[in-house]
């Protein structure tokens, strides 16, 4: 579960939403819903511990986030960015890094693996070996949820992940996210192929309330 308790965020002085109180919760889909700008991304940014609330607080799975606590909260969660901000190398250097990291290596990155996702979502093989720079702005994002379900986390935060996908790709993704059993997959998407989805609970920011 993740709950946020009269949470209060402002930016350059202006109030980007405040009193704010909601629970997400366990194994649920959801789809955060706001206008652009009104601080749908801070939500993850909270939970996550890049950023804390001027008031109020924010608990995962219980624990607040917090310095002492964040990163162990942090291993529960996997975060697919609005940017797919991805590093320059070959795509294959991008796993191997992956892989590397301490929370990382009882996870399986072998190249078989890697592969069968790329088959999954419609990815050429051959781009395990091009450089990053080379790829299209669906591809990148495409590898970012490639590298988030290897995460294999409690919790997947998905920033607008199918703005750049063409509409097959789009519900190939939804279907995909939505079909997973004991995940957490919280959604911030102007797409409106997640509205359609009678499964997905939609929760309204600005009206701070749920649509269903």
């Amino acid at each position: 579960m993740i709950k946020y308790k009269n949470v209060t965020v402002t930016f350059r002085g202006e109030i980007l939403f405040e009193n704010l109180t909601f629970e997400i919760p366990r194994n649920s889909k959801t789809l955060i819903k706001a206008k652009s700008g009104f601080g749908k991304s801070t939500l993850f940014a909270m939970a996550l511990g890049f950023y804390f609330p001027d008031k109020g607080e924010v608990f995962v799975d219980g624990e607040k986030v917090a310095n002492e606590t964040v990163w162990e909260i942090r291993k529960k969660i996997a975060f697919v960015d609005q940017e797919t901000s991805l590093p320059q190398g070959k795509v294959s250097g991008w796993f191997e890094y992956v892989a590397s990291l301490k929370a990382n290596q009882q996870l399986d990155f072998g190249k078989e693996k890697i592969l069968a996702e790329f088959e999954k979502f419609e990815l050429d093989a051959k781009i395990y070996d091009e450089e990053i720079t080379n790829l299209s702005g669906g591809e990148k994002q495409r590898l970012a949820l490639i590298t988030a379900l290897l995460l294999n986390r409690e919790i997947y935060f998905l920033d607008e992940p199918t703005s750049a996908l063409d509409a097959k790709l789009k519900r190939k993704v939804t279907d995909y996210f939505l079909s997973l059993e004991g995940k957490t997959v919280v959604i911030i998407s102007h797409d409106e192929i997640w509205k359609e989805i009678p499964g997905v609970k939609i929760f309204d920011m600005e009206r701070k309330q749920w649509e269903r």
